[in-house]
Parts: C-alpha cells; sequence; structure tokens
C-alpha cells in the first residue's frame, strides 16, 4: 500500500481485477521494479507499469519512486523488504494474497480505479 500511495497508482494498477488471471502484459510483476543504482543500496526505484489507462499505446509507463530515508512510510524500504523475503520469479505478481494459494491481490467489487 505504501508504494501504491506513494506512485499515486490506481487501484486496477497494481491488482488484479475480480474474475479475471493474472496477465503479466497488463499486472504489475517482479520484473517491473528496478532499483537504482542496487538493491543493497537503492536512493530511488523505476516501476514500470506494463499497462495503463493514460497509455493508450500501450508502451508502457515508468514511474521515479525516490527513497525517503528514515520515513516508516518509504516504499523503496518497503520494496526493499518485500525484494529480499519474499521469493521472486520475474513473471510472477509483485503484490499476492497470503492464503495458501499466493493468487495475485484482486480489487474489490467496488473499486473501480
Amino acid at each position: 500500500m505504501t508504494l501504491a500511495f506513494t506512485a499515486f497508482l490506481r487501484c486496477g494498477e497494481f491488482t488484479v481485477q475480480a474474475g479475471r488471471d493474472f496477465d503479466p502484459c497488463i499486472n504489475i510483476t517482479w520484473d517491473c521494479i528496478e532499483f537504482i543504482p542496487s538493491l543493497e543500496s537503492p536512493t530511488h526505484a523505476v516501476i514500470t507499469l506494463p499497462s495503463s489507462k493514460t497509455d493508450p499505446f500501450q508502451k508502457g509507463v515508468s514511474i521515479l519512486i525516490t527513497s525517503a530515508p528514515g520515513a516508516c512510510t518509504c516504499a523503496i524500504q518497503a520494496l526493499k523488504s518485500l525484494f529480499k523475503y519474499a521469493s521472486q520469479l520475474p513473471e510472477l505478481p509483485l503484490f499476492i494474497q497470503f492464503d495458501g494459494l499466493l493468487p495475485p491481490v484482486t480489487q474489490c467489487i467496488h473499486c473501480q480505479g
């Protein structure tokens, strides 16, 4: 949620629509995150959305997120922790539900964004 808030992501950009399958051409995967200069000491990160409402030609949209050292709401530190402690495969969803099946996070039926 820290990343979604910091990057001003719409619900549909970091979740999978209920009733639909995860699609790496549309949804955020582990491969969509690049730490600059490295995962060990990032000063910022680039998130590439494969698909966005503001990207009519579906070429992808890059969002630059800067670090806020020492802040408990730092999206870079949250991502760094996620990358260090979660198993990752480039083509899998970045955000998953930990209910035993590990499906992608889905939108609630009231979310229209």
